[in-house]
């Protein structure tokens, strides 16, 4: 098991179910504080936000994948973080864009992609659905953000810069969090490689765009790299992280939700005649219940900048914190079932994260370093989802996994 899956499985879940919502362990010889207090977790990422906005990661890996310093997921440079993450909140995330993959983009690439449904058969009739749903959601962000129309990049290409989202998620997990010692020389030269492939990519996807000064984004990026307010290393770590933060949350979670409906039959009849009658109450809960029952990223990582408190817990600066959302997720406290995949758990629950006192439900994390592009994963995965239920029945393949027996 990786030290990757250490720290989703083992240390977060395990510890807090067992030890309480708190816990304090020795994580990479650094104190690491475990989390499923939903008061303490929003202390963290909302009230004393500030303090928190740093990832603890291997630095050296960080260097490897290109984040040290750069882009906004990983970058530990604060103020060259703030810079760059304005890009994201207050240029790229605006309500022009929100209405346009709304109204058409998401059903435009939803049909394309379809048009070649047969290009992600395994066999007949049976397709591989994480690549397609993936293609989908990687077309309408290149649409959005790099001004690609849909169309432009053919399904061949499509699949080919899918593939390399994919294994560079794969050298992710192996950088960031496995111990520098246990690099193991091969498979750092493969993980290696597929980083180049990325970032290569990113270049060609930069050169086909159709310059129409209509994506905030982008142009703001040319715009600060021409007057030298950013690199071009940033510039490329900048698009190079909207591609893997677009591609990747929606289409689990839209994954997640198809595969449970393949076992709740009665569940897909309801879900099918709510969207006929133009209501979409079920398809809301049903995306919102997958977050919480199977979470995209089952912990949220940060480190203290500073010396703090909370109820008298002291937490050392550089002290690196985990937030067990899978078992934050969970508790009977806060969701009536929690071990099951139930629209009961979430019926009373939004997205919003506005409670004053403390929220229970941070699918997207919350204040200073919450997922920008929530309410852009909302808009595309229920019209994709709407689409898919219209016109199409899923069921699980011989030897595919029941929702309840993935581990995330």
């Amino acid at each position: 098991m990786s030290s990757l899956d250490n720290v989703k499985r083992l240390p977060s879940q395990y510890c807090t179910s067992k030890y309480g919502d708190t816990v304090q362990i020795n994580l990479f010889n650094q104190s690491t504080i475990i989390i499923s207090n939903p008061d303490f977790a929003d202390y963290i990422l909302r009230r004393n936000g500030k303090n928190y906005t740093l990832r603890f990661g291997n630095p050296l890996g960080l260097e490897y994948l290109g984040m040290k310093n750069k882009g906004i997921i990983w970058n530990r440079n604060i103020q060259r973080w703030k810079y760059q993450r304005f890009n994201f909140s207050q240029k790229a995330l605006n309500n022009k864009l929100l209405d346009n993959a709304k109204k058409y983009v998401s059903n435009d690439a939803a049909d394309y992609i379809l048009k070649h449904l047969d290009k992600y058969e395994i066999e007949t009739n049976i397709i591989d659905t994480m690549d397609f749903l993936r293609s989908i959601s990687f077309t309408i962000t290149c649409y959005l953000f790099l001004e690609l129309p849909i169309g432009t990049i053919s399904i061949e290409e499509t699949k080919y810069y899918v593939n390399s989202i994919v294994q560079y998620f794969k050298a992710w997990e192996y950088f960031l969090l496995e111990l520098t010692q246990f690099y193991d020389e091969k498979q750092t030269n493969k993980h290696k490689k597929s980083i180049k492939q990325l970032n290569d990519v990113v270049n060609e996807l930069i050169s086909k765009r159709v310059m129409n000064n209509n994506c905030l984004f982008i142009n703001s990026l040319l715009n600060a790299l021409d007057n030298q307010q950013i690199t071009k290393e940033e510039m490329n770590q900048c698009i190079l992280d909207m591609l893997i933060a677009g591609t990747d949350i929606s289409f689990v979670t839209m994954f997640y939700f198809l595969l449970a409906l393949c076992d709740r039959k009665e569940l897909e009849e309801q879900l099918l005649k709510e969207l006929k009658e133009n209501s979409y109450q079920i398809l809301t809960n049903g995306l919102k219940v997958s977050m919480r029952f199977k979470s995209v990223g089952p912990v949220i990582m940060r480190c203290t900048i500073n010396d703090d408190f909370y109820n008298n817990i002291h937490i050392k600066n550089g002290s690196n914190i985990i937030i067990s959302l899978a078992d934050m997720h969970r508790r009977n406290e806060h969701f009536i079932l929690g071990n099951q995949f139930n629209l009961i758990n979430v019926e009373d629950k939004d997205l919003s994260n506005t409670n004053n006192d403390r929220n229970v439900f941070v699918l997207f994390s919350i204040g200073l370093k919450e997922c920008v592009g929530r309410w852009l994963a909302k808009v595309e995965m229920e019209i994709i989802i709407e689409k898919l239920i219209l016109n199409y029945s899923f069921k699980r393949a011989n030897g595919t996994k029941a929702l309840e027996d993935l581990q995330t």
